[in-house]
């Protein structure tokens, strides 16, 4: 059976995706901000439904703030931290890192941390390291980086950004008629376009096909690189990193990640854990394939309501090929959950419900 049953429904709150915990416990034991990777950032209550519906069943409130690829690392940093702290605050809750405000004396407060896979852990990085986000960033207790990565263009793109790629761009742009361009999907031909606004799973996975306009803008407009550069962030965040305690996750089978780089620039005064898990890159996306009453997902488009296995098929598909997906990201969720609970532990006590999640021993 799925392991978040108890959880709720994903809420839109002033721009960002939440999800409150188990109502089997009695309060939230903390906020977790997460923020998801390029592409699959755009949408996280899709991408990361699983991993982020575990958390919650272990009692964080989730706050993830979606955001559009961009080159632009540092505006896209202070946009989320920004939409973070506003979220935050419509929920009724305030970090407790930070002396209360005036105006906030009705806000209830709980430790607040960060936790990013692949991009999105490069941009807690900076929200925790650029000086303008100094505010921001003294709200957080931990961050924990998961399959960390900030490579430049020339690197995540074979040969980096073709010379007269702008020009190719305008070119295209300019024999699109303007009544097929994007905003979608009110720009869709009918009966597309209502097919998409009608269907929930279409319309959520909306965000992280359009943003790709946003990111061919950039390029038609002559950008070639991040901002700041993968040298540049690296300095900013050996200079100005600030958060008390992080967290680095790789894993084993990842071509990509560049924790222990990372490692290496943090670990001077600063507190840092390093862990090594099985899995891929892609783990943190890993998403459950039946419902608990063993129905499949539905089919966008599809006209008939989604099947219902049988109870030995159900089952088969649960002991086999769900477990074998689902056993590295729940690996991956206890040992948040056991990281997390280090500046918890002292706070729990008897708050955590006997039929909940076990938190995890340190």
């Amino acid at each position: 059976a799925a392991a978040s049953a108890a959880v709720g429904e994903w809420r839109e709150v002033a721009g960002a995706r939440v999800l409150a915990p188990a109502a089997t416990w009695p309060s939230p034991r903390a906020i977790v901000h997460f923020i998801g990777g390029a592409f699959a950032g755009a949408v996280p209550e899709v991408a990361y439904d699983t991993l982020l519906r575990e958390l919650a069943e272990r009692g964080f409130y989730i706050v993830c703030t979606p955001f559009e690829l961009t080159f632009d690392h540092r505006s896209c940093a202070g946009r989320v931290a920004s939409a973070r702290d506003v979220a935050i605050r419509a929920l009724g809750f305030r970090s407790d890192k930070v002396p209360v405000a005036d105006g906030d004396e009705e806000l209830t407060p709980l430790p607040l941390f960060g936790v990013g896979h692949s991009n999105g852990a490069l941009l807690h990085l900076l929200i925790s390291s650029l000086p303008e986000l100094a505010e921001s960033a003294a709200a957080v207790r931990g961050n924990a980086l998961v399959s960390y990565n900030n490579k430049g263009v020339s690197e995540a793109i074979p040969g980096g950004i073709p010379d007269g790629a702008a020009e190719a761009l305008r070119a295209v742009e300019s024999a699109i008629p303007s009544a097929l361009r994007p905003p979608l999907p009110s720009a869709l031909p009918e009966p597309l376009g209502s097919i998409v606004s009608g269907d929930a799973v279409l319309s959520s996975l909306l965000p992280a096909a359009v943003q790709l306009e946003t990111t061919f803008g950039e390029i038609k407009d002559g950008v070639r690189d991040f901002t700041p550069s993968p040298a540049e962030s690296r300095a900013l965040i050996a200079e100005g990193y600030s958060c008390p305690r992080t967290l680095l996750v790789r894993f084993d089978v990842d071509g990509i990640d560049e924790s222990p780089e990372m490692g290496r620039l943090l670990n001077d005064s600063r507190l840092v854990d390093e862990l090594t898990l099985s899995g891929t890159h892609l783990t943190p996306l890993a998403q459950e394939l039946l419902t608990p009453q063993g129905t499949l997902p539905n089919a966008p488009l599809a006209p008939l309501p989604p099947p219902t296995l049988p109870p030995e098929a159900a089952a088969l598909v649960r002991d086999t090929l769900e477990e074998e997906l689902l056993r590295d990201l729940r690996t991956l969720v206890a040992s948040l959950d056991r990281w997390l609970a280090k500046d918890l532990e002292s706070e729990e006590g008897e708050e955590t419900p006997k039929d909940s999640p076990a938190v995890a021993s340190v």
